[in-house]
């Protein structure tokens, strides 16, 4: 599906150009005849914008082997922004939240928590469970979450505002 924007744009002039001496002959007035032209305009424009934005659904839908999402027209033309190279490509694991921190202290302070604290911590930061759930999840009542919480967040903070 292709669109000649110049060609439709000289056969829009050529047609208005003849519609136009024919309602001068007519009588109309000139205020009349450009609201006609503008509505016509306004649907060259629109006509223009609906084929630029729409691709064939024919090679999505045909029997033969090249149909399919790979063979889109659209899909291809924008392929390369769609793309990503392979070193930008990561697998994330359950304590990758850690490399967000902004304070390369607190960070380090974080890494060298106890794989319990560390699970505790994610079951909050990357699941967003709350307090009462996790206990659940780690079969101990919600009194000592909290208090493991505190006793993290007190070791936390002494390092954070060190540094």
């Amino acid at each position: 599906m292709s669109y000649n924007y110049g060609s439709e744009c000289r056969k829009f002039q050529a047609k208005w150009d003849k519609l136009y001496r024919e309602y001068a002959a007519e009588g109309m007035s000139k205020t009349a005849i450009r609201a006609l032209w503008g509505l016509d305009w306004q649907q060259l424009k629109s006509d223009r914008a609906f084929y630029m934005h729409t691709q064939p659904l024919e090679c999505l839908f045909s029997d033969d082997d090249t149909a399919g999402e790979d063979n889109s027209p659209l899909i291809n033309r924008q392929l390369e922004h769609l793309s990503i190279s392979l070193p930008e490509i990561r697998q994330w694991g359950r304590y990758d939240w850690i490399e967000d921190i902004d304070t390369p202290a607190l960070a380090k302070a974080v890494k060298a928590s106890s794989q319990a604290d560390l699970e505790l911590l994610s079951y909050l930061v990357t699941d967003g469970l709350s307090r009462a759930e996790v206990a659940k999840e780690l079969k101990v009542s919600r009194a000592a979450v909290t208090k493991r919480l505190n006793r993290i967040k007190g070791r936390l903070e002494k390092i954070y505002c060190q540094g």
